[in-house]
């Protein structure tokens, strides 16, 4: 059985900006991960792992800014640090750019804080380039499911007809089985997020959890801490999209916990293993599932609210008219 795995790597602009702050004057990094020197150098040895167990298997990687989604990495061609560098680069700009037009306020010549500088806005779109890519990828390397419902329904047929015995009969089935076991290709998403969720996205995100559950696509979930705080609130948009696929969120447990070779061995022990080999491997202790709603309004976690009869989005409050899709509630 091959496999196929998209990892979609957020370069979110201000967290990497924050990253780079925690290096004190002589050189020394406590955490968290830093996208060049650690996410990157644990992802080609995960890669190369991979390719070493898969050996027919395919892998692409895409790095996704608050504005960009670029395929930075595919099978046979390494991934492209030059690529990666220059979307860090441009969106810290940006970033920079933004933060000198923000207003400043009369008590002090300071600017006002931006509170979306760690936000990840670009997770949805590189999640759904991922889907689409595997689909792709699926429909071009495997025959339709009429062709192969079609195939076996001749092979019985024609064992019929020729009047085989039941030895005979159950060769062929045997020999159709193997051949369909060896046409399935298992397909994965990695998602590594390295911000904080952007709640306009919500719906998009789980929008992509149903349509890749519905392909068959199991989606993991890694996410890294933006600084060195300890206390920074997990991604409870992420482990909805890895509950609904089948697939493992987890976040290491502090800063510390991801440099020095550790988040590499995070990728090995909890990433490598495909979902189908995960039953019979001991289970990894993730992060629990967080069901709680997000208001698209506010972006406060609810228990209860109002929901759009069209489009599903969920508010705190009551509205007369949707803000998602504008339609009457």
């Amino acid at each position: 059985m091959s496999q196929t795995i998209t990892i979609v790597l957020d370069l979110a602009a201000e967290a990497h900006r924050a990253r780079l702050s925690t290096v004190d004057s002589k050189g020394r990094f406590k955490g968290p991960a830093l996208i060049h020197l650690h996410v990157i150098p644990s992802l080609k040895v995960f890669l190369n792992a991979f390719e070493a167990a898969n050996p027919s298997s395919d892998w692409s990687l895409i790095c996704c800014t608050n504005t960009k989604v670029e395929t930075v990495g595919r099978t046979r061609e390494g991934i492209d640090l030059d690529a990666i560098m220059r979307m860090l680069d441009d969106g810290v700009k940006k970033a920079e750019v933004e933060e000198d037009a923000a207003p400043t306020t009369l008590a002090s010549s300071e600017p006002k804080a931006n509170p979306n500088i760690s936000i990840s806005k670009g997770i949805s779109a590189g999640v759904t380039t991922a889907v689409c890519r595997i689909n792709s990828y699926l429909n071009k390397n495997l025959p339709g499911g009429l062709a192969n419902r079609k195939r076996k329904h001749e092979t019985a047929l024609s064992a019929s007809v020729s009047g085989a015995d039941d030895g005979f009969t159950n060769l062929h089935k045997n020999s159709d089985e193997t051949k369909s076991q060896n046409n399935v290709i298992e397909s994965r998403i990695l998602v590594i997020q390295t911000g904080e969720d952007w709640m306009p996205h919500y719906n998009n995100l789980m929008n992509c959890a149903f349509a890749a559950k519905s392909a068959g696509v199991c989606v993991d979930a890694l996410q890294l801490f933006c600084s060195s705080d300890k206390k920074e609130e997990r991604s409870s948009m992420l482990s909805q999209l890895t509950h609904i696929t089948g697939g493992l969120f987890m976040r290491p447990p502090t800063p510390a916990g991801q440099v020095h070779g550790a988040l590499t061995q995070i990728l090995l022990t909890v990433y490598l293993v495909n979902k189908s080999s995960r039953n019979v491997l001991s289970p990894v202790v993730v992060e629990t599932v967080e069901f709680k709603g997000r208001c698209y309004e506010t972006g406060n976690k609810i228990d209860i609210g109002f929901v759009c009869n069209l489009c599903l989005s969920v508010f705190e409050r009551k509205l007369d008219t949707c803000l998602t899709c504008g339609s009457k509630v």
